[in-house]
């Protein structure tokens, strides 16, 4: 990976996942980290439809532990520009951090974004 530097906040992973933005279709992008927060590997994991993205959190999980990961952080777009969280973004992250909690890979963040702007979950207090 080019740009090896540790990912330490909400806008250092949007600066590194803005330029993946499509307008296209939803697609939900993990950041693999290793202890020090640096990514490993980002990668899309699912493209969808204009308007959702089904996905599965054990294909994100094999993911990780096929990069070593430590810690991760998952995001997806949203083509329409809205920045609100839907229900079923919220309800897909509070799942990610149970299973974390269990796999014990630290789930850093989920980012919703834009070519143009985010929003952090973590930021929002929807995360612990």
């Amino acid at each position: 990976m080019k740009n090896n530097l540790s990912i330490t906040d909400s806008q250092m992973a949007f600066r590194r996942l803005s330029p993946l933005s499509t307008n296209e279709v939803e697609e939900v992008w993990v950041v693999a980290l290793n202890s020090s927060h640096k990514p490993i590997q980002i990668q899309r994991i699912f493209r969808g439809t204009v308007d959702s993205c089904l996905f599965h959190p054990r294909d994100i999980f094999r993911f990780l532990f096929l990069q070593n990961a430590t810690s991760f952080i998952l995001a997806h777009n949203h083509p329409s520009g809205e920045m609100e969280p839907s229900p079923q973004d919220i309800k897909v992250t509070r799942q990610l951090q149970r299973a974390s909690r269990l796999m014990q890979i630290k789930f850093i963040d989920h980012i919703i974004f834009t070519k143009y702007s985010y929003v952090s979950l973590r930021d929002l207090g929807v995360m612990q």
